[in-house]
């Protein structure tokens, strides 16, 4: 009987094989089609985080530092509601202080 392991899996039994010598890191990263740094990835994460360390991490930043703050998002939205016509040039001036979110285009 055929049993397809898991992504997880499979990184456990690669990481395995490794740890327990059966196989160096360049021959468990050419039969796994990865990379070598991919290889010492995972065990980097399984020696920190044991098997949960081997599960897919998200790419996405925690924080995104040019982002506006939300209170100012939700002004210029409404602005943008009841005033589909108004870009970047109507609105911003129209901030109490000006805004690093809003640039000013003058060149246009």
């Amino acid at each position: 009987m055929l049993v397809e392991l898991g992504l997880v899996e499979q990184r456990y039994k690669a990481v395995l094989e490794v740890l327990e010598g059966a196989a160096s890191v360049t021959d468990v990263a050419r039969r796994y089609g990865v990379g070598r740094q991919t290889v010492h990835k995972w065990l980097r994460r399984y020696a920190t985080s044991g098997l949960a360390g081997l599960v897919d991490k998200s790419s996405k930043p925690d924080t995104c530092p040019h982002q506006m703050p939300p209170h100012i998002e939700a002004k210029v939205l409404e602005m943008r509601r009841l005033h589909p016509q108004w870009g970047v040039g109507c609105i911003n001036p129209t901030q109490r202080t000006p805004s690093p979110w809003l640039p000013r285009f003058t060149g246009l």
